[in-house]
């Protein structure tokens, strides 16, 4: 085989000096340096990354801190409204309740006290009509008449059943 003999040794192992020489030379010269300023970049960019993270982690904790803070503050404010409120409602229909409620009784008042006077008017104009009834009747049925006054008392004891059979 042409590997093996001895007298192409001395050429084959300059060309290996020289090829793995130049080789590393490149490597270590061009190559290599290139790929740790690369690794350094990277490094360094991760690192800028990793650090602007934990700078925006700080400023949400501070942001989400800040909205929890301003919602507590509006949620008291809103019960606070809400309550203001509810109670000047409680207190405007407490008020108006009370007025209504003395209008109707008022009201009331003013009815029973028409009713009474019509009652009495009622009254006086039966006891009138009715006199009259009576002494119509007796005149045209048996063609005499009774004194007022018996007239009245039959009329006015008439009016009384009849206001109790009303009441009752």
């Amino acid at each position: 085989m042409p590997q093996f003999d001895i007298t192409t040794f001395a050429g084959q192992i300059f060309w290996l000096v020289l090829s793995f020489g130049l080789l590393y030379l490149l490597v270590s010269r061009v190559i290599l340096p290139k790929f740790i300023s690369i690794v350094d970049q990277r490094e360094d960019l991760i690192a800028q990354d990793i650090r602007a993270a934990k700078e925006l982690q700080k400023e949400i904790d501070y942001l989400q801190a800040k909205v929890a803070e301003t919602k507590r503050h509006a949620i008291r404010e809103v019960t606070d409204l809400y309550d203001k409120a509810k109670h000047s409602l409680e207190e405007s229909f407490k008020k108006e309740f009370l007025e209504m409620k003395h209008h109707l009784q008022a009201e009331q008042e003013r009815f029973v006290l028409d009713l009474v006077g019509r009652q009495k008017l009622l009254k006086e104009t039966f006891a009138i009509e009715a006199a009259e009834i009576v002494e119509q009747v007796l005149n045209t049925v048996a063609g005499t008449s009774l004194p007022a006054s018996d007239i009245q008392k039959v009329t006015q004891s008439v009016a009384r059943d009849l206001s109790v059979a009303i009441k009752g």
